[in-house]
């Protein structure tokens, strides 16, 4: 699945998308499945490190996939840039269940473009999702992992108030 989804995200970005932001979306991705579905959509272990949400698999995945459905551009500043590689399904292609396919086009649309700017909001609303909002409490001195399931709590929480 995790394949799956870095495709899409690639794909629906307009076929090119900084790796920040696409681990970004990937956590929105799970955390939204756990908070709606009780379940992540990846079996990733997500940790909140120097730069928020993390899980090292995600480089594994995209090395393994690079060159072929994606490829990797290193910038001068140092930046990843992840496209579409020659391999890449197409958006109709990747067959996600209607549900699922609408909650991953409103992560994108949502936040999409908008420069740095709109990147910083990005930021600073998965600060504040239930999960990284429950170890900063902590202040943590290393990676923590992440309890997705704080934003299904918090949901259900509320839908009892």
């Amino acid at each position: 699945m995790l394949e799956k989804l870095i495709q899409y995200f690639v794909r629906a970005a307009g076929g090119s998308i900084e790796k920040t932001r696409l681990v970004k979306f990937l956590y929105l991705a799970d955390l939204s499945a756990v908070k709606w579905m009780d379940k992540q959509l990846t079996d990733l272990n997500w940790y909140y490190g120097r730069y928020g949400p993390w899980d090292q698999s995600i480089d594994l995945v995209l090395k393994c996939m690079n060159e072929k459905e994606i490829e990797l551009k290193k910038r001068k500043n140092g930046q990843i840039v992840i496209r579409v590689g020659s391999q890449c399904q197409p958006l109709e292609n990747l067959q996600f269940a209607e549900g699922l396919e609408l909650m991953l086009d409103n992560i994108q649309h949502e936040w999409s473009g908008g420069g740095h700017e709109r990147f910083k909001e990005l930021k600073n609303y998965i600060d504040n999702t239930e999960p990284i909002l429950e170890i900063k409490e902590c202040k943590p001195s290393k990676n923590i992992r992440l309890n997705l399931q704080r934003e299904r709590e918090k949901l259900l929480e509320e839908a009892i108030a």
